[in-house]
């Protein structure tokens, strides 16, 4: 059976999260997710760095460099 991916907001209801086939689309809606947070939080742009792989047991997410990512957008799977 293939992996569903699931990005969202960390903290949020995951019925609000958007659904992806695969980890590429997945990891980049991330990316754009937190590019357009970064106006509402004042954080750079250019510092949003995605991180994580293809594997549930290591998750997957987009963030400012050096921030934990709690409550950035993260890539839930689900097989």
């Amino acid at each position: 059976m293939e992996n569903k991916y699931y990005v969202g907001i960390g903290g949020s209801p995951r019925d609000s999260w958007d659904t992806y086939e695969d980890f590429a689309g997945a990891i980049e809606a991330a990316r754009e997710m937190a590019v357009e947070m970064c106006t509402r939080t004042g954080d750079d742009p250019d510092t949003i760095d995605t991180w994580g792989e293809d594997d549930p047991a290591v998750g997957a997410g987009a963030c400012p460099e050096g921030d934990h990512g709690g409550y950035w957008p993260c890539v839930m799977f689900e097989n």
